[in-house]
């Protein structure tokens, strides 16, 4: 004969459909919990990959500079051109300590947050320290680089983001490029926007690897 409880429903079966519902609510947590692992490791991964590009950069272009300086023992350079090879091996080093310093704040990516300091940026400026910055990888691989540039463009953002930007975009051309290629960086105003465009002459991006 079974036990009824106060509405006279059978209370072994009552028991047993709360332990199944309870069982079934830890199951359906436990499963958002490893999804929301995964989601997180695949962004730790994306972000490392995508920073491991970011720390090459100004690192390929301080090692250019110093080997110029380096390989020049006959005095080929002269004192202006050195300084600036100095001037951009410090700049570039700046550059990568900026990036280190983002990688180590890791609770910013955590939060998925980014500070953003925008302020007036002076397009050329930006344009010509990543154009100092690539060009070792240019001339290394055997890539003209054409500078197409609008005078007098200002725009407001993030410089630092901006000429990250660029340098990812640049050096990606760069890289894949063919030896003899050409990789142009321009950059106009079109109404009350500045418009910046990277183009090549290597294989560019398969159709479908194209997102949207």
């Amino acid at each position: 004969i079974p036990i009824l409880d106060a509405n006279g429903e059978p209370a072994f079966l009552l028991g047993i459909s709360e332990d199944i519902t309870a069982a079934k609510r830890v199951q359906e947590a436990l499963q958002l919990a490893q999804e929301e692992a995964d989601r997180a490791n695949r962004a730790k991964s994306q972000f490392l990959a995508t920073m491991s590009h970011e720390l090459r950069t100004p690192l390929n272009a301080i090692l250019g500079f110093s080997e110029l300086l380096s390989d020049d023992v006959t005095g080929h350079f002269d004192d202006a051109t050195r300084r600036r090879f100095l001037d951009q091996i410090h700049t570039s080093g700046q550059h990568l300590l900026q990036l280190i310093n983002d990688v180590l704040d890791l609770s910013k990516v955590e939060a998925g947050q980014m500070d953003l300091h925008v302020r007036e940026v002076d397009v050329s400026q930006v344009v010509d320290d990543v154009r100092a910055t690539v060009e070792p990888l240019a001339r290394a691989r055997g890539v003209e680089l054409d500078i197409q540039l609008e005078a007098g463009l200002q725009l407001i953002a993030d410089a630092a983001k901006l000429k990250q930007m660029l340098l990812n975009l640049v050096s990606n051309a760069i890289k894949f490029d063919p030896t003899g290629g050409r990789v142009r960086l321009s950059a106009r105003r079109v109404d009350s926007w500045v418009e910046i465009a990277v183009s090549d002459t290597g294989i560019g991006i398969a159709r479908e690897d194209i997102d949207g």
